[in-house]
């Protein structure tokens, strides 16, 4: 049994074939009750935005008034056995950490359910379900295409509330995995964020700072250097980060620094800074 969400908010979801869990008070948990399978999320009115062999994401309209961000997972016939041997599905993992974040007060969209197949065609095929996130921008988009509003963000503390919310992230063991630009979407009006696509992420209660630094915040650093960022902005992300951490500007350098050269490399950027 899952116990990342409140068990007062939380429907354990167990029918035929799947198990997973809903938060009581959501529409989709209505949806569930007029005998619809979570089988059937990803079709019908579903808007789809982005599929492969892996992984399917769409919106999809429960009610007329609400919609749902949903993410289906497909684990291939012969990655299987993987399974069985390392643990959870990518959706009980996804779930199980952005209730952890959201419970946490870091900005996520708010887990709606998850529902995972164990028998029949669909072993181990999985579904994430949370909240919409309307009328926010990547950070990616606005740093290229949108100059003026990115200006706006660096004079103003966005990066240094997003910074401080990374520092959350790590200090309660977790991390992001997959911290590109492209993953924080910003409401341009308010200069709100949200961290989105958890697939990559992991939590454990021992992993060391660096390798969180490491593997998170380098990539952070290397989308502002492709943005053209200058060295002075960028050091001034490093040094939040550092101090809220207890770390050296220069003990944070050298953490990031190997991973960042590869992806300066791969990517045929350089940077003074490393």
């Amino acid at each position: 049994m899952d116990n990342s969400a409140d068990q007062n908010l939380f429907r354990e979801y167990s029918d035929k074939n799947v198990r997973g869990g809903v938060i009581k008070k959501s529409p989709l948990n209505v949806w569930l009750d007029k005998a619809n399978e979570p089988i059937s999320l990803l079709t019908g009115k579903a808007k789809i935005i982005k599929t492969d062999r892996k992984t399917k994401t769409g919106l999809v309209q429960i009610t007329e008034e609400s919609d749902i961000f949903v993410k289906e997972y497909k684990l291939l016939p012969q990655f299987r056995i993987l399974k069985l041997i390392f643990g959870q599905s990518r959706a009980l993992n996804v779930w199980n950490i952005a209730w952890h974040l959201y419970n946490n007060n870091v900005p996520v969209a708010k887990p709606i359910a998850y529902f995972i197949y164990h028998n029949g065609d669909y072993n181990g095929t999985g579904y994430y379900c949370c909240e919409t996130l309307t009328h926010c921008t990547m950070l990616a988009d606005i740093a290229y295409y949108n100059k003026k509003l990115y200006d706006n963000l660096l004079k103003s503390d966005f990066f240094e509330r997003v910074l401080n919310n990374i520092s959350v992230i790590h200090q309660l063991g977790i991390s992001h995995g997959d911290l590109k630009w492209t993953n924080i979407l910003v409401n341009e009006n308010t200069f709100d964020f949200w961290f989105v696509d958890l697939d990559a992420s992991i939590m454990h209660r021992n992993i060391s700072q660096d390798y969180l630094a490491g593997r998170d915040i380098s990539r952070f650093v290397i989308n502002a250097v492709e943005t053209d960022t200058g060295i002075r902005e960028i050091e001034k992300f490093l040094d939040i980060y550092s101090d809220i951490n207890n770390l050296s500007l220069d003990k944070l350098k050298q953490i990031i620094r190997p991973k960042a050269l590869r992806l300066l490399r791969r990517k045929k950027l350089t940077c003074d800074l490393f």
